[in-house]
C-alpha cells in the first residue's frame, strides 16, 4: 500500500559517541529525534564507517534493536560513502557518469563510489589512517588520493565528497582548501558536512521504503521512471528467477535489507589495470610528479597564482 503522510524513517548516524539523527517522510528529510506519536517508522537505518568490520556493525545493530520501542523494524545497515553520495546525487552535484572519493574526516576513512547512468555503487576497499597517525588535512587528502589508486578503473574522477568536519579544528576551511588545492577543483559538500550522512540515509530509507518493491529487472527502466540511481530491496530468502511486489509493512516485516548497488555496472572494466595517473599528483612545471603542489620545488616557476 502507499506510503501515508503520517509514516517516516529513521536514520541513525553511529561514528561518533553523540548519534545523529534523521527523519524522512513525505513533508522530505530533516535533522530531528524519532516523533512521539507511538507510530513505528517504515525502517531504521544506521550509518556506519565503510571500513567496520562485521562484529562491530553487527553488535550497533543489535544495541539500536534492543533499545527499539516495540513493533519497531529491525534496523538496517548502510555505509557512510553510499548515504553521503545519495545526498549529493539529490543536490546534483553527481555526474551522469563519474567516480567520487567520499573522505570522512570523523573516522578518517577514504572510500570510492561509482556513478554510471542509474547505478550508484562503491567500488574498492575503503582505506583508514593507522591509529598512531592524527588525522592532519595533508594525510586526510593523501588518504583519498590511496583510495582512489586503489581502486579498480573505472568512470572520470568527479571530486571529492566531503562527509564530516575534521576533529579538533576550529578552521573547518582548512581541509576543503586543502582538497581544492591538490585536485584543482572545490570539493563536493551538499549542506553541512557533518550532516550529510545521516541525512542522505533518511532519503535513501524513504525511497526504499514507498518504492513499488519491484525486483531489478534486466533492460533499461521503464519510460516515465524518474531519472537517478534506483534503490533495490531484496527479501529475506530466495526469490530466485520471479519478480514480485512488496508493500513498505511487507517489507518491515520481512526486514528487507536496504542497497544502494542498483545493478552490476557493465563495461567498465573493473578488472583492467588502472593504467592513468591519479587526479591527486600534481606535476610541478619541472615536469616532477609529487602528490601536493607545495612539494614542487621552490625555485621553479610557478605555473598558477
Amino acid at each position: 500500500m502507499p506510503a501515508s503522510d503520517a509514516d517516516w524513517v529513521l536514520a541513525v548516524d553511529v561514528r561518533a559517541p553523540g548519534r545523529r539523527t534523521a527523519v524522512a517522510g513525505a513533508d522530505g528529510v530533516r535533522m530531528a529525534d524519532p516523533p512521539q506519536d507511538g507510530r513505528p517508522p517504515l525502517a531504521v537505518v544506521v550509518v556506519h564507517p565503510a571500513g567496520w568490520a562485521s562484529e562491530p556493525v553487527a553488535a550497533v545493530l543489535a544495541d539500536i534493536a534492543a533499545n527499539a520501542p516495540p513493533g519497531w523494524p529491525a534496523p538496517v545497515p548502510l555505509t557512510t560513502p553510499e548515504a553521503a553520495a545519495w545526498r549529493a546525487l539529490e543536490f546534483g552535484l553527481v555526474p551522469g557518469r563519474g567516480r567520487l572519493v567520499v573522505l570522512d574526516p570523523v573516522v578518517a576513512e577514504a572510500a570510492v563510489v561509482d556513478r554510471d547512468g542509474d547505478s550508484l555503487e562503491p567500488v574498492g576497499t575503503a582505506v583508514t589512517l593507522t591509529e598512531d597517525l592524527p588525522a592532519d588535512p595533508e594525510r586526510l587528502v593523501g588518504l583519498a588520493r590511496r583510495a582512489l589508486d586503489a581502486a579498480p578503473a573505472g568512470p572520470a574522477f568527479a571530486g571529492v565528497l566531503l562527509t564530516g568536519s575534521l576533529p579538533g579544528t576550529s578552521d573547518e576551511a582548512v581541509l576543503p582548501g586543502l582538497v581544492a588545492r591538490v585536485t584543482g577543483r572545490s570539493p563536493l559538500v551538499p549542506g553541512d558536512a557533518d550532516r550529510v550522512a545521516v541525512l542522505g540515509a533518511a532519503a535513501l530509507g524513504w525511497a526504499a521504503a514507498t518504492s513499488t518493491g519491484e525486483l531489478p529487472a534486466s533492460g533499461p527502466a521503464p519510460e516515465g521512471t524518474p531519472s537517478g540511481p534506483r534503490v533495490v530491496r531484496r527479501p529475506a530468502g530466495a526469490l530466485e528467477g520471479r519478480r514480485r511486489r512488496f508493500g513498505p509493512r511487507t517489507w518491515v516485516a520481512a526486514a528487507l535489507a536496504l542497497l544502494v548497488v542498483v545493478a552490476v555496472v557493465a563495461g567498465l572494466g573493473w578488472r583492467r589495470a588502472r593504467t592513468t595517473p591519479s587526479p591527486y599528483t600534481v606535476t610541478c612545471p619541472d615536469g616532477q610528479v609529487v602528490a601536493y603542489r607545495f612539494e614542487c620545488p621552490t625555485l621553479a616557476p610557478s605555473s598558477s597564482p
